[in-house]
């Protein structure tokens, strides 16, 4: 099977490209605003996960994030607009070609940002939660559990851990490291700890003031 919007080969199964993230069904890149009904695959759990490293560049104006493997060769990266309403922050493989948007949405009841990737749109929520850091994904139907506080999160789906994250807490700029058990779900994985640390940087934001 090939895909509809930039001609790759993909597995009968994928749901989305993994050359240029379009999905399978409407092969368009992300550019849509409406939230559409779309689930992932459940996770196919393997011995030996795979590794992203994201390091966060620090003296700079706005977020950029730089993704590897564990070979350390460049896998993504991800910057924020300068100036923008709400944070915005945009991810691309090496190529420079954009894969998706993470967009805050100011005018919502609870903290939430939205995630669009190949035309479908995944709205991210914070609950209200005075221990622990809770977060819904609608349309994707993963859970995500962690402790706010440790810095360390796991999503799942229904038949288990889908991706475990840990953050390293001393270190210039923030640090993360994902082990992702299906790689058909690197770039939604990689979306949802780019999220998480918007979020956490929000809150930060608004204790400081």
């Amino acid at each position: 099977m090939f895909c509809k919007n930039c001609g790759s080969q993909i597995a009968d199964n994928a749901k989305f490209c993994n050359n240029c993230g379009a999905s399978r069904q409407s092969g368009r890149q992300a550019s849509q605003q409406q939230p559409v009904q779309h689930s992932f695959q459940p996770a196919v759990h393997t011995s030996q996960p795979m590794k992203l490293y994201i390091k966060q560049k620090v003296f700079s104006l706005r977020d950029k994030f730089s993704v590897k493997d564990e070979y350390e060769n460049d896998r993504w990266f991800a910057k924020s607009e300068l100036l923008s309403i709400g944070r915005k922050l945009h991810v691309y493989s090496t190529d420079g070609r954009e894969h998706a948007l993470i967009r805050q949405k100011k005018m919502s009841f609870r903290p939430r940002y939205d995630i669009e990737i190949g035309g479908a749109v995944y709205e991210f929520v914070r609950e209200a939660s005075f221990i622990r850091a809770k977060y819904s994904i609608r349309n994707l139907g993963w859970t995500i559990h962690g402790s706010y506080w440790e810095h360390n999160f796991y999503v799942a789906d229904e038949r288990g851990k889908v991706m475990q994250i840990s953050k390293a807490r001393i270190s210039w700029g923030d640090s993360y490291v994902i082990d992702i058990y299906d790689a058909q779900n690197e770039l939604m994985c990689l979306c949802i700890v780019l999220t998480i640390d918007c979020f956490n940087a929000d809150e930060e934001a608004r204790n400081a003031n």
